[in-house]
């Protein structure tokens, strides 16, 4: 199921992800494995800060959402789109530091797969987020078919 993301990611060492458009105005996104396990993170620039030196929630969502995104996509080897997504803030992160979550397939069906995450700075719980991603065929596709 992992194979793909396995082979981009190394044991122990953060390696660049492969970037969208969307992913450029806001990362670079790193990833690397532990195990059998995939964590992903940002570092937190000025660029982030909500004005209080801290990283603005949209920035904590829009990274988590991307990297659950990405990481069904690659496990599902086909197009999903984001169908709900939730976060609850805990805590604050520094701007300087990294923001990191390990993404969890929690339940995955024909069409959609349901995720969760806790998002950790330097120890620290910042944000849990959860949401369901469904299988996503562009129009130009479903007319070939």
């Amino acid at each position: 199921m992992l194979d793909r993301l396995m082979d981009m990611a190394v044991e122990g060492e953060w390696r660049p992800l492969i970037s969208n458009s969307f992913t450029t105005l806001i990362g670079p996104f790193y990833v690397r494995r532990d195990g059998e396990r995939l964590r992903y993170r940002v570092l937190l620039e000025p660029r982030h800060d909500n004005s209080l030196s801290r990283p603005h929630g949209g920035m904590v969502m829009a990274f988590t959402d991307d990297v659950f995104g990405w990481y069904i996509q690659m496990t599902r080897k086909e197009g999903m789109v984001t169908v709900s997504f939730d976060c609850q803030f805990i805590g604050g992160a520094n701007i300087g530091s990294y923001l990191e979550v390990e993404p969890e397939e929690v339940q995955r069906t024909r069409s959609f797969s349901f995720m969760r995450g806790t998002c950790m700075s330097e120890g620290k719980i910042i944000a849990r987020c959860s949401g369901v991603w469904k299988k996503f065929t562009p129009k130009a596709e479903k007319a070939e078919q």
